[in-house]
């Protein structure tokens, strides 16, 4: 059996596991935290909203 047959069977273990589903959650979580950070004013992302914490810069 060659590596790309074996890959290619273990991509489609994966598939009928649900990994896949789980991939779309975690990319849709990502997008969900940059747009968070896009949008705010205080440009928290959305584990600092959800903390209730700030970054806070020395100089």
């Amino acid at each position: 059996m060659s590596d790309n047959q074996s890959f290619m069977d273990f991509a489609m273990a994966q598939r009928s596991m649900g990994a896949g589903m789980l991939s779309q959650l975690v990319n849709l979580f990502i997008l969900i935290s940059v747009l968070a950070v896009v949008f705010s004013k205080t440009k928290q992302g959305l584990h600092d909203n959800i903390a209730g914490t700030y970054v806070v810069s020395i100089e």
